[in-house]
């Protein structure tokens, strides 16, 4: 069975890919950053037809990486991929194809929908190169962990019951600290009545009362 790096050359040969003959580099910097060579082939695939895109030529960089960005030579733009998907994406939680290609083509956090069109060239080229995707992740002793299937545990909120057995205050004393009069059952009458100014000098409360009383009707 051909190495990696043989069945990597053969796959961008075929395709008249400038990358052919640099297998040994995606295999180099692959394991050197832990991230799957395949995976690097794909994306370049992706991005730009395995770098035979025209402007991608000139500056190395056959995927999409700036964008813009130039590179020395296709050596450094492999390596310069392999570090990118190790520190931006892996080490950052970014460890399966859909919320890579997220991340990569959107700049999201939320993982890229199923079928869309980079998602399904990058696993198309992926299976034609005979790795699944499953762990962009390989190498060095760093392979990516199970996928959670998009789901996320919060944490419980540490909320305080509502306190229901509330004591209302004495009306009386509400109504005596905002300065008003409260209600005497002795003197109130059904009928309606000025109200009397406070006093302190309840025989002279009492006197006003009197005088009140004999100026109704009948009095």
């Amino acid at each position: 069975m051909a190495s990696p790096a043989a069945r990597i050359n053969s796959y961008l040969a075929a395709r008249r890919s400038p990358l052919a003959g640099h297998g040994a580099d995606f295999v180099r910097w692959g394991r050197r950053y832990g991230v799957d060579p395949m995976l690097m082939v794909a994306i370049s695939g992706a991005e730009t037809s395995f770098g035979t895109y025209g402007p991608s030529q000139r500056i190395h960089n056959a995927w999409g990486i700036g964008p813009g960005q130039r590179f020395s030579s296709w050596g450094a733009g492999i390596q310069g991929l392999a570090r990118l998907l190790r520190e931006n994406y892996l080490d950052k939680g970014y460890k399966t194809l859909p919320a890579i290609g997220g991340r990569y083509v959107y700049g999201s956090e939320t993982p890229m929908a199923p079928g869309a069109n980079w998602l399904n060239n990058v696993q198309t080229f992926l299976g034609q190169l005979g790795s699944d995707g499953g762990s962009p992740a390989s190498g060095g002793g760093r392979a990516a962990g199970p996928s959670r299937g998009g789901r996320v545990s919060l944490p419980q909120a540490n909320l305080t019951p509502i306190q229901t057995n509330l004591t209302l205050p004495d009306p009386r004393a509400v109504l005596a600290g905002l300065g008003a009069r409260s209600p005497d059952p002795q003197t109130d009458m059904s009928a309606p009545m000025p109200t009397l100014p406070a006093m302190t000098d309840g025989a002279e409360r009492l006197r006003a009362l009197r005088r009140q009383l004999l100026e109704m009707p009948g009095g």
